[in-house]
Parts: C-alpha cells; sequence; structure tokens
C-alpha cells in the first residue's frame, strides 16, 4: 500500500533558533527532541518554536535539565562509575550507552589481562583512556554548534565558545585534506572511538568545517579505475 506520510529511514537534525531538533525513526513512531539553551529560551518557548515550526501542535512529555561534563576519575580504589554515572554531554548523538559499553569492555579487559590484581598505574590509564572518549564526544557535539551562523542571540553566543586544542588542530588540517583515522586515535577507549571518519565527514562538510577544496587533491589522486568506481556509487546513492 502507499503510505500518505513520507518514511524517513535517517535520523534528521534541524538547527533550531537556540540549539538542534533531531527526528530518530522508530518501528512506530518518530522519536524527536529540541535541545535548546534555557538562557535563550523557555520550555514554552522551545514548543512554540517546534510547533510554528511543524506547522501543528505537539504534545511534549517532558523537559529534561542537565549539566554538561564528565568525571576525570571515574575509577577510584573498588569503585568504578560507569555511563551516566561517569558523566552525560549531549543527547543529540546519544552517545551514553556506547560510552558504557566502552567502559565496560575496557574494564574486563584491565581485569582479565592483570589477572584481577590492579596496578594504580592501570587505574590511571583507564581514567585516562575514559577521558579521551569524552572528550572525543565533546568535539564532535561541538561541531554541530561550529556553524558561523549568527541571525539569533544564541547562534551569536555559539560562536565566541571556545575550542578545545585537538579540535582546533583538526579542523587546521582538514582545510587541506578529509578526515583520516588517524586524527581520532586522540579519541580512543581502547581500540574504539565513537565516531570515525565517515560521521566527522558528514557533520564537518554539513557545517562547513571541511571546504569541498579540501578534497580536489585526493580526487584528482585516484586512478581511472577507483574513479569510475566512485562514479558507480555515486549515481546508486543518487
Amino acid at each position: 500500500q502507499t503510505c500518505a506520510l513520507p518514511i524517513y529511514l535517517v535520523t534528521r537534525a534541524t538547527a533550531m533558533s537556540s540549539g538542534w531538533v533531531w527526528q530518530i525513526p522508530l518501528q512506530e513512531r518518530i522519536g524527536a527532541g529540541y535541545v535548546f539553551d534555557s538562557n535563550f529560551l523557555t520550555p514554552e518557548q522551545a514548543v512554540d518554536e517546534v510547533q510554528n515550526w511543524l506547522g501543528h501542535r505537539i504534545e511534549p512529555i517532558s523537559t529534561i535539565r542537565f549539566e554538561a561534563g564528565f568525571y576525570e576519575k571515574v575509577w577510584q580504589k573498588n569503585v568504578l562509575a560507569v555511563g551516566l554515572a561517569s558523566g552525560f554531554v549531549e543527547p543529540l548523538e546519544a552517545t551514553s550507552i556506547g560510552q558504557m559499553l566502552m567502559q565496560t569492555e575496557l574494564f574486563a579487559i584491565t581485569l582479565s589481562q592483570s589477572d584481577y590484581v590492579i596496578s594504580q598505574a592501570a587505574i590511571d590509564d583507564f581514567n585516562e583512556q575514559n577521558a579521551q572518549s569524552w572528550r572525543g564526544i565533546r568535539d564532535f557535539i561541538r561541531m554541530h554548534y561550529d556553524t558561523g551562523r549568527a541571525d539569533t542571540a544564541f547562534w551569536q553566543a555559539a560562536q565566541k565558545l571556545p575550542l578545545s586544542d585537538q579540535y582546533t588542530a583538526l579542523k587546521q588540517a582538514w582545510q587541506y585534506r578529509t578526515p583520516r583515522s588517524i586524527d581520532f586515535i586522540q579519541y580512543k577507549m581502547g581500540n574504539n572511538a565513537h565516531f570515525g571518519v565517515y560521521s566527522w565527514l558528514a557533520i564537518g562538510q554539513a557545517v562547513g568545517i571541511i571546504p569541498l577544496e579540501a578534497t580536489v587533491e585526493e580526487l584528482l589522486a585516484l586512478q581511472p579505475e577507483q574513479r569510475q568506481k566512485l562514479a558507480q556509487s555515486l549515481a546508486e546513492m543518487k
């Protein structure tokens, strides 16, 4: 049967006056939320803005307030803080579950390889890798707000937020080339990083952090058969 409404099989992220709205397709509904800054918008104003944008009324479930951040030392003595107990950055990319899985995986590896006799050096290394992973989440989310947009008070303030040294260095490199896996070693926990080349490229080019010119040398360096394969792949995607 023909469906009267369009079916989107990808997450849609839309910039609003004071943050981002995301729409995530599920089997029977669209999960959606508006991450906004309460310094610039009240919950009531946020609802009004979304209703005006959608063109119909909505029934919001609740307003969830949070303070972004993470603990630098999640493992102390015989106590380990995992998941939301260890930190929370922002719900836009739904990273909390992934962080919890990576924490428990590295914890299990540390236990087994230490034969359950854990040195302080191993604990310190775990804490540093955990912090690296959180910093990767932080910088990836920060990129969503690094748009150059300045048409509202919120977006004007967003352009003045500080950038980490790691993210600043990546931005500079990406003026001349596209992202590489080596760029994200600094964000790894164990053998994993939350966001790889494709994720950073997808958002970075969309917000203008990775210019089209950065791909020129790479495209010119392709062999004829590679160009043909690329053209075929792009045609299939289109």
